[in-house]
């Protein structure tokens, strides 16, 4: 399976950022947008993993050792993968929380790292919203402003990647619940 590790949203705040990406959304052509129920913050990406590397992955998510309070996050203003000016990849900029969520992260993959391999690449803290299928040459970002207020993420989760002709759709294996220490 292509497995994976990201940070769910409230579903309130996936409604709220989707009716606000309403005027992005009619300005753009040529993007497959992330639908709200699976706008998510990923941790690591592992690629394809087998059935007991996967169970593994699972047992290490509940670990003690990684037990942490819900964390309190934000997201304000958007942005895009490559750079400035003509992005294929959009997403929306955690204003607030990245740094805790970068923590975990690291707390994360040094637990899981003897499990899978996972992406070396400098940690961004972001919510893609959008791939489009050429570059967006000559779009402002800045011009579509978003805030979705401060909320709470409460888990963690390990999901399957499943790859169609509609785009992924993505199955959540198990999860961990953030509770207060």
């Amino acid at each position: 399976m292509r497995a994976f590790v990201a940070l769910p949203l409230p579903p309130a705040v996936q409604a709220a950022l989707w009716r606000s990406l309403g005027s992005l959304r009619a300005a753009t052509r040529g993007v497959r947008w992330v639908e709200p129920e699976l706008m998510h913050l990923t941790l690591l990406f592992f690629g394809t993993i087998g059935p007991e590397r996967a169970d593994l992955a699972v047992a290490r998510l509940a670990d003690p050792s990684l037990r942490r309070g819900p964390l309190a996050a934000r997201l304000a203003g958007l942005g895009g993968f490559p750079g400035r000016g003509s992005p294929r990849v959009l997403f929306a900029s955690l204003a607030e929380g990245g740094a805790e969520c970068g923590e975990y992260r690291e707390r994360l993959k040094a637990r899981l790292d003897d499990v899978v391999r996972s992406d070396d690449r400098p940690f961004a803290p972001h919510l893609t919203i959008g791939r489009a299928k050429e570059r967006l040459r000559g779009l402002e970002l800045d011009s579509f402003p978003i805030d979705s207020g401060v909320f709470t993420i409460d888990r963690c989760a390990l999901y399957e990647s499943l790859l169609g002709g509609g785009g992924p759709r993505y199955r959540e294996v198990a999860s961990v619940e953030f509770r207060d220490r």
